[in-house]
C-alpha cells in the first residue's frame, strides 16, 4: 500500500507523539512488519482482526492490512512495545500477500436497530482514494501536523490515522485527560497541530468555556452531524487562523465524502446552517423524489440524499436484507457499460482475484435534503425526524435550528412523547451556555 512506500522513504524524527511516548516512521514500518509476520505465521490471512488498543502512539500499527485482514479498532489496557521488543527478526519486511481493490480491511461499527451494533465491512479502494484526494485536493505535506480526537472504536480514527501517514506527515494524540472542557483547547495551544477533524460534538468541547487559543490551526475538518454557523465562528474565535471544511458522510460511505472550504468571511452569507457542498472527485450527491425514486428532486425542492460513488462500503456483515435497503444498484444508468469497458481493459492483473468488477451503486442516506441554486447539497436533518401531529407535517431539526439562536441555548434536541392520553407532544431538551444564565 502507499503509506508502506511513504513509511520507508519518509526521514521524520517522530511521526506519532503522545503523552511521553514517541514512535517514527521506522519504527512503524519495523513493528507492523513484525506484528504482521506473526499473524501471517499464524495462519491468519483475509478475516478478522480485532486491534485491541488505549489512545497512545501504539495504536499506529498497520499490520493486519499487510496481510490482507480487516482490523476491528477498540479500547484496552496493552501497549504493543511489549510484543515488538521480543520479535526483531521479521522487522524489515513485510510477508509477501495480494490485496485488491475489494479486499476487506475494516469492520467498523454503527448504531442499530433494537440496541444492536451493525457491522460495516470496509474497502481497501475506498481508503486509498479518499486519502490520496484529501492530500493532494487541500495541500498535505510532512510539515502539516495532525490530531487523533476521534474515539478508538468509531470509524473516524481509520481517516485520523491515515490521512497523515500518506504525506509523511506527524499525528498528535492527546490523552484521555485533555479530551475536555478547556483542557483540550490548552492542549491544541501548547502542540500546535495545523489539521484537525472534528465533529460539531467535538467541536463544542475543544470551544465550551475555553480560552486558550491555537492560532497554528490552518484547516478543521467537519463530519458527522449538521454543522451550524454557531459552532464555526466560536471555533474561529479561538482557531483564528483556520479554514473550516464542512464534510458529509457516514460508515457506510467509506469516507466518499462532498466537501466545501470556507475562509473566515465565508459564513457571513450563510444561514443557521453549513451546506454539505458538492462531491469530491468521482463522487455524486443525489437529491431523490422520496415518492418516485426514478425522479430527481429540482433546486430546492426537499428530497432524500443518496451517495453515487465507486468507493463505497462492501455492505453490513451478515446482513443481507439491509444490504439490499441501504445499497442499491444505480437505476438511473446501466452498469453493463462499466462491466464492458472493465472486460477490454482486463489483463488478468494477481489483484483482480480480491476485486468484484465495477458497480455502480447508491448508497441510501436516510437523510433529508436539497440542492441549492450554487449547485451545492444543503442536509436539512433525518428522514425519520418527520413527524406528523394533528396531521400536521413537522420537521423536529427545524424546531432544533430555530432554539439554537437563543444565546442562553447552547445545543438541544427536540422529540416526540405522549401525554397520560397517549397523544403525542413535542418536549424540546436543551444544554444551556452556564456562563450566561444569571446566577
Amino acid at each position: 500500500m502507499r503509506a508502506s512506500l511513504q513509511i520507508t522513504l519518509c526521514d521524520r524524527d517522530e511521526v506519532v507523539r503522545s503523552s511521553g511516548e514517541n514512535i517514527t516512521y521506522k519504527q512503524i514500518y519495523e513493528a507492523s512488519n513484525v506484528l504482521a509476520h506473526y499473524l501471517h505465521d499464524a495462519g491468519v490471512t483475509s478475516g478478522d482482526v480485532m486491534i485491541w488498543a488505549h489512545r497512545s502512539a501504539d495504536l499506529v500499527v498497520i499490520s493486519s492490512l499487510r496481510i490482507g485482514g480487516n482490523g476491528i479498532l477498540s479500547g484496552g489496557k496493552f501497549g504493543g512495545k511489549d510484543i515488538f521488543a521480543q520479535v526483531r527478526t521479521k522487522a524489515s519486511s513485510p510477508p509477501d500477500t495480494q490485496v485488491g481493490p475489494d479486499s476487506a480491511p475494516t469492520l467498523s461499527f454503527t448504531s442499530g436497530s433494537e440496541g444492536r451494533p451493525k457491522g460495516v465491512l470496509g474497502r481497501h479502494f475506498s481508503i486509498t482514494k479518499y486519502i490520496s484526494w484529501m492530500a493532494e485536493r487541500f495541500q498535505l505535506n510532512s510539515k502539516s501536523r495532525f490530531t487523533l480526537l476521534s474515539g478508538i472504536g468509531h470509524d473516524p480514527v481509520q481517516r485520523d490515522i491515515f490521512t497523515p501517514l500518506f504525506p509523511g506527515a506527524q499525528l498528535l494524540v492527546p490523552s484521555k485527560e485533555d479530551i475536555q472542557h478547556e483542557k483540550l483547547a490548552e492542549w491544541m495551544r501548547e502542540h500546535k497541530p495545523t489539521v484537525t477533524h472534528l465533529t460539531p460534538a467535538i467541536g463544542q468541547i475543544l470551544v465550551g468555556g475555553a480560552t486558550a487559543k491555537f492560532p497554528s490551526l490552518d484547516m478543521a475538518f467537519f463530519v458527522g452531524d449538521v454543522l451550524t454557523t454557531r459552532d464555526c465562528r466560536a471555533l474561529q474565535e479561538l482557531a483564528v487562523n483556520a479554514n473550516i471544511i464542512n464534510m458529509y458522510g457516514t460508515t457506510e460511505t467509506q469516507l466518499e465524502i462532498p466537501r466545501r472550504a470556507k475562509n473566515p468571511n465565508f459564513l457571513d452569507k450563510l444561514k443557521d446552517t453549513v451546506p454539505a457542498g458538492k462531491g469530491m472527485s468521482n463522487v455524486q450527491l443525489l437529491i431523490v423524489n422520496r415518492e418516485d425514486r426514478t425522479k430527481l428532486c429540482k433546486v430546492g425542492e426537499l428530497g432524500e440524499i443518496y451517495v453515487r460513488a465507486a468507493g463505497l462500503a462492501e455492505g453490513y456483515k451478515g446482513d443481507h436484507a439491509l444490504n439490499e435497503q441501504k445499497l442499491l444498484m444505480n437505476w438511473f444508468v446501466d452498469n453493463k457499460t462499466w462491466v464492458e469497458a472493465d472486460n477490454k481493459s482486463n489483463r488478468d492483473e494477481p489483484w483482480r482475484n480480491y476485486y468484484k468488477g465495477p458497480r455502480d451503486r447508491l448508497y441510501r442516506t436516510g437523510d433529508l435534503g436539497r440542492y441549492l441554486e450554487s449547485g451545492d447539497v444543503e442536509c436539512t436533518g433525518r428522514a425519520d425526524d418527520q413527524v406528523k401531529i394533528r396531521g400536521f407535517r413537522i420537521e423536529l431539526d427545524n424546531i432544533d435550528s430555530n432554539l439554537r439562536q437563543n444565546p442562553l441555548i447552547r445545543d438541544c434536541k427536540t422529540l416526540v412523547q405522549r401525554d397520560r392520553d397517549e397523544e403525542p407532544k413535542l418536549v424540546s431538551y436543551i444544554v444551556p451556555k452556564m456562563k450566561r444564565w444569571p446566577q
